[in-house]
């Protein structure tokens, strides 16, 4: 039996890894993601490792956006990187790699494909959770554990950890009920969907997808994880200013978890409007 748990009201799209992105109203969607979503990531040439801000928050003063429609297969030279001194740059420009490099302070190279292989993301054991020691947020680990400096990319993609993440707008607004303000900014949480709740009181209403299938037209999102949250959230963007509060609000309330990942099954075209059924 199916119930309509709300509409697609957001849709955001990450053409390179980390950095800030755009949003559409609608889009292509497959097993591998959205159309063009995180199909470039930047690499330390130093360490191998990719680049995110979960370590580098300054990612988040760039911003890739597509300068036509991706299509099939994908070219870089669509994809256009912003940074916050100088014209736009086109991610197929020679000089573009210099850029990035100068203005993070280490040596970067933009990769188009993440390969077959495994792929580590760098992060800071330290700074991961905003000050917030990793068993206070991961109730299993044992006080004083320490967190490996990377973590692994599902093999293939550039993703943390599936192809897809929803967040509900129930789950925001109960979240600014317990910060005692309004909702946080959807960008805070990076979220591909920004589902409309029929039920706005409905608390973390993700809790109940989880052991359920998503449906969206002839989509289904399924293997939903509840997705566990880190410092990226608190880092300033844009107007936004940096705020720890959101990530400890989080991890006292709900472990730190705060919407879902998932798989997709099909293919086809997603638009804001679109229903959306728990099944």
């Amino acid at each position: 039996m199916e119930s309509i748990i709300g509409t697609i009201t957001e849709i955001w799209r990450y053409p390179v890894k980390s950095m800030r992105g755009e949003r559409v109203e609608t889009v292509a969607i497959g097993p591998q993601g959205l159309l063009g979503d995180r199909a470039l990531a930047l690499r330390e040439v130093g360490s191998g490792h990719l680049v995110s801000a979960k370590k580098w928050p300054r990612m988040l003063e760039l911003r890739a956006t597509y300068a036509s429609p991706p299509g099939w297969p994908l070219d870089p030279a669509a994809i256009v990187i912003e940074l916050p001194d100088g014209p736009p740059t086109a991610a197929d420009d020679p000089a573009l790699e210099g850029l990035l490099s100068h203005f993070l302070g280490f040596e970067v190279r933009l990769e188009r494909s993440p390969g077959s292989g495994r792929n580590e993301i760098g992060i800071d054991p330290a700074t991961i959770f905003g000050g917030l020691a990793a068993a206070e947020v991961m109730p299993g680990l044992a006080p004083g554990t320490v967190l490996p400096p990377t973590f692994g990319a599902p093999r293939g993609t550039f993703f943390d950890a599936a192809p897809i993440h929803l967040i509900a707008s129930a789950t925001l607004a109960h979240l600014g009920r317990l910060l005692g303000e309004s909702a946080p900014a959807t960008r805070r949480f990076r979220p591909n969907l920004l589902v409309q709740s029929t039920d706005e009181s409905a608390g973390f209403v993700e809790d109940g997808w989880i052991g359920h299938a998503l449906q969206i037209g002839e989509i289904e999102i399924n293997q939903l994880i509840p997705t566990l949250r880190c410092v990226m959230t608190t880092h300033a963007q844009e107007e936004l200013a940096r705020d720890l509060a959101i990530l400890r609000t989080a991890a006292r309330h709900h472990q730190a978890f705060i919407g879902v990942t998932g798989k997709i099954k099909g293919r086809g075209q997603i638009a804001v409007g679109d229903a959306i059924a728990l099944h």
